[in-house]
């Protein structure tokens, strides 16, 4: 403030002007203190996110593993004709599935999970949400969308994988021809 200004040198109310411009400091204060601490945490999480994406670059055998567990699914397409459920290919889908749905599936390390199988549900091109199979019970243990919120077609996937649990399990055991697609009526 101009220190030259009568009205700042002696103010009507003094106390009331020293009210409002400590008040002022202490927002500017607090402002910028949050300020801090949310760039810090952006930091934290991009420096968390790069050290996992630099671990997985430079072991690749937890790609190789994981594929070589699921790769029996990949002709898998579970489908009622509008929606497809289909397994994550790769390491890779998961980074993208975690950055697209904004939840865990990539940075909680799913793909390490033995008994888990994990499918995207899509309609066309775009991801509806992610399906986490358990397959030593054949059950679903998690289904979300975006921000892991339920979605308008929720109930709709989670019918769709519990009727086709059965060929969960044939592709499981290695009992299925290649590219079966199995429709649920």
């Amino acid at each position: 403030k101009d220190y030259h200004n009568p009205v700042f040198i002696v103010p009507d109310d003094l106390m009331a002007t020293h009210t409002k411009f400590v008040q002022m400091m202490f927002r500017k204060q607090r402002k910028d203190r949050e300020q801090r601490a949310r760039r810090r945490e952006e930091l934290r999480v991009q420096r968390e996110y790069e050290a996992i994406r630099k671990q997985l670059e430079d072991d690749k055998t937890i790609n190789e593993a994981y594929i070589k567990r699921r790769k029996r699914f990949y002709d898998m397409v579970l489908t009622d004709g509008l929606i497809e459920c289909r397994v994550l290919r790769d390491v890779k889908a998961f980074e993208e599935e975690g950055t697209a749905m904004q939840h865990c599936v990539f940075k909680c390390k799913y793909y390490e999970k033995p008994y888990s199988l994990i499918l995207s549900a899509r309609i066309g091109n775009q991801r509806i949400e992610t399906i986490e199979v358990d397959l030593s019970r054949y059950a679903i243990n998690q289904c979300y969308g975006k921000h892991d919120q339920f979605t308008m077609h929720h109930q709709r996937i989670v019918d769709l994988v519990n009727a086709q649990m059965d060929t969960i399990k044939a592709y499981n055991r290695n009992r299925v021809k290649k590219q079966q697609i199995k429709i649920a009526v």
